[in-house]
């Protein structure tokens, strides 16, 4: 059973799922193919900035199984950030996730998230699990999409 566990100091969670996906520093994260130390750094910065965040790590069966952080957002929960550690990951542990963050969130109001272009792979996740494209922008040199979950 996926247990949620709240966290106040997250870096050691991060550098910790980051540094076990060779792929997300090299490929999709937003300062992908500046190094592991440099995605670990950006990743702090950017939560650091948010006024309310709330983060949390995810066991499964007393493992950790990856974390989610979020934040107010116009008129819902905004998925701050999110991560399953690369062994657990499946469709059906991805919609346990989804599923486990919507009831954490509360099932009656939308979740949303945002994601920069070069992260397909977080894109057909989204995806998958039932989000919608509601706004592009652009921050820096990247593209972002902002998506929303609604049922």
């Amino acid at each position: 059973m996926m247990e949620i566990v709240p966290i106040e100091n997250y870096k050691e969670m991060i550098a910790e799922a980051w540094s076990s996906d060779q792929p997300l520093y090299e490929k999709y994260h937003y300062c992908a193919g500046e190094g592991l130390d440099r995605c670990i750094e950006d990743t702090i910065s950017r939560l650091s900035m948010c006024k309310d965040l709330e983060f949390f790590k995810v066991t499964l069966g007393g493992a950790d199984f990856g974390f989610f952080a979020t934040e107010y957002f116009r008129f819902g929960s905004f998925l701050t950030t999110f991560f399953i550690f690369p062994e657990y990951r499946s469709k059906e542990n991805g919609k346990k996730f989804i599923s486990l963050i919507r009831k954490y969130c509360g099932t009656d109001k939308c979740l949303f998230t945002a994601i920069f272009d070069n992260n397909d792979r977080a894109a057909n996740f989204l995806e998958r699990n039932g989000f919608d494209i509601i706004e592009i922008g652009v921050e820096g040199h990247r593209q972002y999409y902002v998506y929303k979950y609604e049922k």
